[in-house]
């Protein structure tokens, strides 16, 4: 047994519930009842902080809703949350440390939280009840890196001051001196404007002359970048800060689908706007890197990725579809899913796909250039999906070795790549699917759920990487629904 102890929550049926609706005939007014009649099932675990105490919820009462409980590591005797208690927890999702794990960082009600963990104290860096999300150390643990506004700011740890990394723009750019001169009759009235009225040309140049005096005294994150009316996302910032990438995305046009909705409070038949049929364009992302240093915006651009312009199989049996999307020739839309930053490095993973749903490639995007290369292609005819595969697992075990997920056995198996060689290596293989996978804070280990031991049986391993030697950590029959605490103990 590993050393590690682990609490999980196992998703069951007592016996005693079962047995006695089981004598029952199931009726489908049964059925379709409250599902409390089955009996109650713990839900939605989570670890305090400390990893002393599981928060879950909980209905053994069959109340009209659950209720919070909790166990600790000391006494497994379930107990009724009071709310002042449950208050001291933060969801550890939104967590974010230091590289040694002596700190981290959460936003709390608009407020920034910086805690130490070794000394057990807090400070609010950052409060006034604002739109700040997602705030992570940068800038090798010296900076706490948030997004605000649509924009992305850095607060020094060691010296309280605030820089602005990004300003970004929703308007459109403005018009040049030169674009005015391409304006036909209006251009040349502003220019004679200015060529005879003695006042006008002093106010301009009064007003140019204020304009290059801001642009000189400006700290180099005031670079502009206009979005045009789009909404950035997705932010990402390299680990020196030099680099920050965010996306947008673009709608297709379409028409989508009304349900009507028969049982309202107004007692009359409502409608509700659903999704585009299967099978439409539902649009496309960009992906946008912003060089700090040298002022510049790449478009982050897919042309070269294989298979861009692979017509799907499908489309053989429908000729007159095939015929259109031979005549056209166009790339397909992709979207790009993630990007992440390698370790003290000017270089990330990118991972894109195809919003047909058939191809999802894993590249290397230098930051110099702004250019993708490709490290992996997995393409499938019907689609791209699997435990691992259409979510955003992956991530750096170095500055050069990448781990991932991929079905090209047909099985979702764990992966590792060198970026630079392209030297790939398996880390599972076999006819089960890894469901799924976390890596320990150390990046010596994998902790995986799989259903090796039987299709309907999942079960939690922890995988050495170096030997390859991989421990079964659960034994009992059935799927085991694990959740690690945040010491991994």
């Amino acid at each position: 047994m590993s050393k590690f102890f682990f609490f999980f929550i196992s998703i069951f049926l007592s016996f005693h519930s079962f047995s006695q609706n089981s004598l029952a005939p199931l009726t489908v007014e049964k059925i379709m009842k409250d599902p409390k009649w089955i009996g109650s099932s713990p839900s939605s675990p989570q670890w305090s902080i400390g990893s002393d105490t599981l928060f879950f919820m909980w209905n053994p009462d069959k109340a009209e809703g659950d209720s919070v409980y909790f166990i600790t590591v000391k006494d497994h005797q379930p107990q009724k949350n009071k709310e002042q208690n449950y208050r001291k927890i933060s969801s550890v999702a939104r967590l974010s440390y230091n590289a040694d794990r002596s700190k981290y960082v959460v936003a709390q009600r608009g407020n920034v939280v910086l805690v130490d963990v070794e000394k057990g104290n807090s400070r609010t860096i950052i409060s006034g009840f604002e739109d700040i999300r997602n705030p992570s150390f940068g800038f090798a643990d010296t900076k706490i890196i948030y997004e605000k506004d649509n924009n992305i700011f850095a607060w020094d740890i060691a010296s309280g001051m605030l820089l602005q990394l990004t300003n970004i723009s929703r308007d459109a750019p403005p018009v040049t001196n030169k674009e005015v001169s391409q304006k036909g009759q209006e251009g040349w009235l502003a220019a004679e404007q200015l060529r005879y009225m003695q006042v006008l040309r002093e106010r301009k140049n009064k007003k140019d002359s204020a304009t290059a005096y801001r642009e000189r005294e400006k700290e180099k994150t005031a670079f502009t970048v206009y979005t045009k009316g789009k909404a950035p996302y997705g932010f990402s910032v390299s680990d020196d800060g030099n680099y920050v990438s965010y996306k947008t995305f673009t709608t297709a046009s379409g028409k989508g689908t009304i349900i009507p909705n028969y049982v309202t409070e107004s007692g009359f038949t409502e409608d509700i706007q659903g999704r585009k049929k299967v099978g439409s364009n539902n649009g496309s992302s960009s992906l946008y890197l912003i060089d700090r240093k040298k002022d510049t915006l790449y478009t982050i651009t897919a042309d070269d990725l294989p298979g861009l312009k692979d017509i799907p199989t499908y489309f053989n049996d429908y000729v007159k579809l095939s015929e259109k999307a031979k005549k056209d020739s166009a790339n397909r839309a992709i979207n790009f899913d993630n990007i992440v930053w390698a370790p003290s490095q000017s270089y990330a993973i990118v991972q894109a796909s195809s919003e047909d749903n058939k191809d999802r490639w894993l590249c290397l995007l230098s930051a110099a250039t702004g250019k993708l290369t490709l490290l992996d292609r997995q393409h499938d005819d019907a689609w791209i999906a699997g435990p691992g595969i259409s979510s955003n697992n992956i991530g750096w075990l170095s500055d050069k070795e990448i781990w991932y997920e991929s079905e090209a056995t047909g099985y979702s198996h764990l992966y590792t790549q060198n970026v630079f060689t392209a030297a790939k290596k398996a880390l599972t293989s076999g006819n089960y699917e890894v469901q799924e996978t976390e890596l320990s804070t150390d990046k010596k280990s994998f902790y995986l759920v799989t259903n090796e031991v039987h299709p309907g049986e999942q079960h939690l391993y922890k995988l050495d990487i170096a030997s390859g030697k991989k421990t079964q950590l659960t034994s009992a029959t059935g799927a085991h629904k694990v959740t690690l605490s945040p010491d991994e103990k």
